[in-house]
């Protein structure tokens, strides 16, 4: 079984609310409920599923990746309360019943825990034990903020405006200027259908530093639900996808589409910044003929989910064909605005 990652902070701090009338993000900061609990060897995954419904997953800290020990629904209530039921074993309650949102199916064992909404905490009980008490926790990556080598190439940061964004970025279809949204302190928004966007330098070997940032979206499902991706060279896809609390699949955040499944699943909740930091090694042809793949290491949130993995080819709906010349990096539309911010590559010219 594939193990999820967690890393926790205990500020209790917004992650930068935007208006959403202005940007169209749908930030998640305003949501009581879904996001990370935390209990003193505990943990508790509170996914929003829309309509004042939320899936609560419980597990513990020394056992991360093994299916969670209870899970439950939970419902808001007019009053402000929330009602809390074990779920039914085997369930994935879901508002678009032909996709799968790859959920853990609920265990049996759900229905000997008792759970409880008290003065704004969770409280858990198994039976005959007692009572665990679960407070919300921001997660924050290790690498959030981090600074640029001297050598490295700037491709978005606080300075950035709409101006210098349209002189780096273009459009893959067509190449005109980058048409997002760029909010005040170097944020770059998607806007959809208005087309993914590459930068205007290309890199070959080289390592990469990028943060984003999803919208919370509780009433959508699998492949819908905050969707972006990260390709390199154009060419190969590292998923961006808001998979808090599911398990580690190619087509999930992290995941190398259709190719490779990240070792873990190290999502933060919606709504907050998250970073990707890689290291990526070209494909070398020879006579136009690929005699050595692609290869990168991934650390999502500062935990390594793919080492030194091999990428045969171009990924699924790449929007670059395989070969030798460098080409840039691709954010990609895929209907969401999906947030950016602190991009830059450092070129490695040996390896």
């Amino acid at each position: 079984m594939m193990s999820r990652a967690i890393i926790f902070s205990s500020l209790l701090v917004t992650a930068g609310a935007l208006p959403s009338a202005e940007t169209g993000f749908n930030d998640a900061s305003d949501d009581r409920l879904q996001g990370l609990w935390h209990a003193a060897g505990w943990q508790a995954e509170i996914i929003g599923l829309g309509t004042g419904t939320y899936r609560v997953q419980l597990g513990s800290e020394q056992e991360k990746g093994s299916p969670p020990l209870a899970i439950f629904m939970a419902t808001t209530a007019p009053d402000g309360g929330v009602i809390m039921t074990p779920a039914e074993p085997g369930t994935i309650p879901t508002d678009h019943p032909k996709q799968k949102p790859a959920w853990w199916p609920a265990p049996k064992e759900s229905a000997a825990w008792k759970a409880a909404w008290r003065d704004d905490l969770l409280h858990l009980s198994p039976a005959n034990g007692p009572t665990i008490t679960f407070a919300p926790v921001k997660m924050t990556s290790p690498t959030i903020s981090l600074a640029p080598p001297a050598d490295a190439v700037i491709l978005l940061d606080a300075t950035s405006t709409a101006e210098s964004v349209a002189a780096s970025w273009k459009t893959v279809k067509g190449g005109r200027p980058c048409p997002w949204t760029v909010v005040p302190g170097g944020v770059l928004q998607g806007v959809p259908k208005s087309g993914s966007v590459i930068s205007a330098q290309v890199f070959g070997n080289h390592r990469l530093h990028l943060e984003f940032r999803l919208p919370y979206e509780p009433t959508h499902r699998g492949q819908d639900r905050s969707n972006s991706g990260l390709f390199l060279q154009g060419r190969y896809e590292i998923q961006i996808l808001d998979s808090f609390g599911l398990q580690a699949a190619d087509n999930e955040c992290g995941g190398i589409y259709r190719n490779a499944p990240p070792h873990i699943n190290g999502s933060a909740p919606p709504g907050t910044w998250q970073t990707y930091d890689l290291d990526f090694t070209e494909a070398v042809f020879a006579e136009g003929i690929q005699i050595r793949p692609a290869r990168v290491q991934v650390r999502h949130n500062g935990h390594v989910i793919h080492a030194d993995q091999a990428i045969s080819g171009p990924t699924k709906s790449a929007p670059l064909a395989a070969g030798p010349e460098p080409q840039g990096i691709c954010l990609q539309d895929h209907g969401h605005p999906v947030q950016f911010r602190n991009i830059w590559v450092q070129p490695i010219t040996t390896r």
